[in-house]
């Protein structure tokens, strides 16, 4: 007989029961105002047609800008994606292509599915645009998901008011979400991408 569910566990298996409603508007919240449960992790993620890949950093991880990711918690990014596939409310598959990302961010969601053994931080496998590999541990704090994760504002001297460090600041590169596109600007020039909503 297994042992009792962490819970970590319990919010996944009930994510898990709540995917079963077909309905995007359903799903499971992390608890508001658990500061060590509810922890998010220093990077925001973005789900191209060619893998997963960094798309904004905190402090300390400007280095990861760009970055494909190609492993989390030493399992490749194919399988933690079909592992968080049955957990989100749906109500067609580009929801999934949008909340992957999302979920990647709560450092919960990643132990109640054994991606991590410390709500506190996750390690992550990245290839550079270089073409360097590495191992990343990752810190994870507090957080409040879903909330403040990206702007959707069309124009970017707004975003650079509500995010001062957009253009070439010391280390935010955020994701834009734009009507037709989604583009990602990184600091100094590294690189831009541009791609097409589908």
């Amino acid at each position: 007989m297994a042992g009792p569910l962490t819970d970590t566990q319990i919010i996944v298996a009930m994510m898990r029961l709540t995917a079963h409603l077909d309905d995007g508007h359903a799903g499971i919240s992390l608890p508001d105002g658990d500061s060590e449960f509810v922890r998010l992790v220093r990077l925001e993620f973005f789900l191209f047609a060619d893998g997963l890949h960094v798309t904004a950093a905190g402090p300390g991880y400007t280095r990861l800008l760009g970055a494909r990711v190609e492993a989390i918690g030493g399992r490749a990014v194919g399988e933690v994606i079909a592992a968080l596939g049955p957990l989100i409310a749906r109500d067609n598959d580009q929801q999934v292509t949008l909340m992957v990302p999302l979920l990647l961010r709560q450092t919960a969601i990643l132990h109640g599915l054994g991606l991590t053994g410390d709500l506190g931080q996750v390690t992550l496998t990245v290839r550079h645009p270089d073409g360097s590999a590495r191992e990343e541990a990752v810190e994870a704090v507090p957080g409040r998901p879903f909330r403040g994760v990206r702007s959707t504002s069309p124009n970017p001297q707004a975003c650079r008011a509500c995010y001062p460090g957009l253009m070439g600041g010391p280390w935010l590169c955020r994701t834009l979400v734009l009507s037709l596109f989604h583009a990602v600007v990184v600091p100094s020039g590294l690189s831009t991408r541009v791609q097409p909503h589908r």
